[in-house]
């Protein structure tokens, strides 16, 4: 996670993505992040966009 100034991509100031599966996988079995801007799930190869829920919730997933 990383604060960024606020801006039309990034209007809550912050980037982030977080990683959620086994180590040494070849891909995470869930990632959320906002790399480009937009708040996305990745499920293995699938990518879902979706309404960001708050850090904690993203923390605890």
């Amino acid at each position: 996670m990383l604060a960024v100034p606020e801006s039309e991509k990034f209007p809550e100031g912050i980037k982030y993505a977080f990683h959620y599966g086994e180590a040494g996988a070849d891909d995470p079995v869930i990632r959320f992040d906002n790399h480009h801007g937009v708040h996305e799930l990745h499920l293995s190869a699938e990518v879902f966009e979706i309404d960001y829920p708050g850090l904690q919730a993203l923390y605890r997933a």
